[in-house]
């Protein structure tokens, strides 16, 4: 990657974004020697694919001062990582709707009977031993 590129990256909204919040999570201090001026954001690791800076995790950034971040390059080689495998799921596809059959509507399981013996079974008559109608409600 190249220097001008990554100036570039690091003049985007987002990575301003990013880098406000981390600052903000370390206490806007330095993180190695607790110093309130010049505060930079440095990535503990890269990954091989050269991602912008933004789209790293929050993990790998800490709150360092310019010194700090100067002596920790000096000392130290970056880091390079596999990115993570992003497992992407199908996306759930809900079946199909089926047409309800009618069924129908069958009330104690009776036989079917005319109006004539339900309108007399309303009123409140009913069938004696013999089988004639009698009111029950007299």
């Amino acid at each position: 990657m190249t220097e001008s590129k990554y100036a570039e990256y690091l003049k985007d909204p987002l990575w301003i974004r990013k880098r406000k919040r981390i600052i903000l999570r370390d206490g806007k201090q330095c993180t190695v020697c607790s110093a309130k001026k010049n505060l930079q954001v440095h990535h503990t690791f890269y990954y091989t694919d050269y991602r912008e800076p933004w789209r790293y995790p929050d993990e790998s950034l800490i709150t360092v001062c310019k010194k700090c971040h100067k002596e920790y390059h000096e000392h130290h080689e970056h880091e390079f990582k596999k990115p993570p495998k992003i497992v992407v799921k199908k996306k759930f596809k809900p079946r199909r709707k089926q047409k309800m059959k009618k069924s129908k509507v069958v009330y104690h399981k009776q036989p079917k009977m005319c109006l004539a013996v339900s309108q007399a079974i309303r009123l409140g008559y009913r069938r004696n031993s013999l089988g004639q109608w009698v009111n029950i409600k007299v």
